[in-house]
């Protein structure tokens, strides 16, 4: 089926971007204009070859929360909205076994803000971070 990347499938209709392993050559790129994927630039390489960190802010008034993944798919949810927060972990998934809770906010990607970014951004740089992690075995 071509080469497989992990991106965000915005195709249920519900306003989520889901984060799964999907073809890498589809057209459309997920639902973004090939000019929206050109103009966001890639993140920059998590700190830990091999691996994608994604930083929440818990909602707590503890400190923000980094998880490291090192296999896709990832297994969360996020709302198609800016900011982009959890909407589900899936069973059995990395993201759940790594303790992702359902309402965090994404902050960061390998370090990235995305505080001024759009959901498309997101989107691409989430799936360019992702293209580094080996699919789950």
């Amino acid at each position: 089926m071509g080469n497989a990347g992990a991106c965000c499938n915005t195709q249920d209709g519900g306003g989520t971007v889901e984060a799964v392993t999907q073809a890498s050559g589809e057209q459309g790129g997920f639902g973004m204009s090939p000019a929206v994927q050109k103009a966001t630039p890639l993140p920059q390489v998590s700190a830990v070859p091999g691996t994608l960190e994604l930083t929440f802010d818990t909602g707590s008034d503890g400190p923000e929360q980094s998880i490291l993944f090192d296999k896709r798919p990832l297994g969360i949810d996020f709302y198609r909205q800016m900011p982009m927060s959890v909407k589900r972990t899936h069973p059995g998934g990395a993201a759940e076994a790594m303790g992702v809770m359902d309402g965090w906010t994404l902050s960061k990607i390998n370090g990235v803000t995305m505080a001024d970014k759009s959901v498309a951004e997101a989107q691409v740089i989430l799936k360019h971070g992702a293209l580094v992690l080996p699919s789950k075995s």
